[in-house]
């Protein structure tokens, strides 16, 4: 087994936490995803995630009504 680059990693954790946040990966790529996976790489990705996506939403509204 070929060993895994930082970037990798990176990717195919991001991967992962964006497809199970928008519903849109397959039933195998997410039982292969969460077998290979570390679930600390994931618990970590996954609350950066939450945090620029509440981040980025909190900005939009706030940008929108600050010009009505």
């Amino acid at each position: 087994q070929c060993k895994k680059t930082f970037k990798n990693i990176a990717f195919d954790v991001s991967r992962t936490i964006v497809f199970a946040a928008f519903g849109i990966n397959s039933n195998e790529n997410r039982e292969h995803d969460f077998r290979n996976a570390n679930p600390l790489h994931l618990i970590i990705g996954g609350v950066i995630f939450i945090i620029c996506f509440i981040t980025t939403i909190a900005l939009i509204v706030s940008i929108v009504f600050s010009r009505s």
